[in-house]
């Protein structure tokens, strides 16, 4: 099976999404912007009563594509 191990730490959590977001969303939004995202929604969704992180990085990038949307919009505004 591959099934991908569960990420033990916030740090690591917040490099895996953010390493995903870049792909995503570079080209739109600055690095130091993006980090600053990537790292709120991270601590929102793992919180210290969370015991299942599997789901984290697609919520992530969820929550991340919805911020992201409104930024853009705003700036072209």
């Amino acid at each position: 099976m591959d099934a991908k191990p569960q990420v033990a730490t916030v740090a690591a959590m917040s490099e895996r999404v953010f390493a995903e977001a870049q792909r995503s969303f570079a080209p739109e939004m600055d690095v130091v912007t993006l980090q600053q995202h990537v790292d709120e929604v991270i601590s929102l969704l793992w919180t210290e009563s969370t015991t299942v992180t599997s789901f984290i990085p697609l919520l992530a990038l969820r929550e991340l594509r919805a911020r992201l949307a409104n930024d853009l919009d705003v700036r072209q505004m």
